[in-house]
């Protein structure tokens, strides 16, 4: 998969689970009104150091095919979870608790929850005004396969004959 792929995998399951518009951080929108939640990458990296596989693929037709090999590997992304709004620690307990819940969990499918934080409130105030606000961090495991072209060597058909 790739990263966003990841994204918006785990965009519709947290908008499936938490019943609230859910938006991605720093998008040049206006704000929907309360509650809403935003999904924020703060991390990401590998789980292991080398690969657990290589995939290789080949596209197009011959004289014009294009060979590509892709390293598998366990991607950990980490994601902050911000709800605006007086409900917000209400909407966050919905997703720890769908984290534990195996039939909710298949709709996330491959992706796996790795971990999810504790919920935490971090009302602030914003042009003036208190902003109620409960954030929680929810970390996510997936194999990665990001393809580079490579070259392949051609074969020719010979015969080994007496002069």
């Amino acid at each position: 998969m790739t990263e966003d792929e990841v994204a918006d995998k785990l965009w519709a399951w947290l908008s499936g689970v938490m019943g609230v518009p859910l938006i991605y951080a720093y998008q040049d929108t206006k704000s929907p009104p309360d509650p809403y939640a935003v999904m924020n990458l703060t991390l990401s990296g590998p789980l292991r150091e080398h690969p657990t596989d290589q995939a290789y693929t080949k596209t197009g037709a011959s004289p014009n095919e294009q060979h590509r090999q892709a390293p598998v590997r366990p991607w950990m992304f980490r994601y902050s979870l911000n709800v605006y709004g007086k409900a917000g620690q209400g909407v966050l307990r919905k997703v720890k608790t769908a984290s534990q819940v195996l039939t909710a969990l298949e709709g996330l499918a491959p992706l796996t929850i790795a971990e999810t934080s504790s919920i935490r409130g971090v009302t602030e105030i914003l042009n003036e005004r208190y902003q109620p606000r409960a954030q929680m961090d929810i970390e996510i495991h997936a194999e990665v396969r990001d393809s580079l072209p490579i070259d392949v060597i051609e074969t020719a058909p010979f015969e080994f004959g007496r002069a």
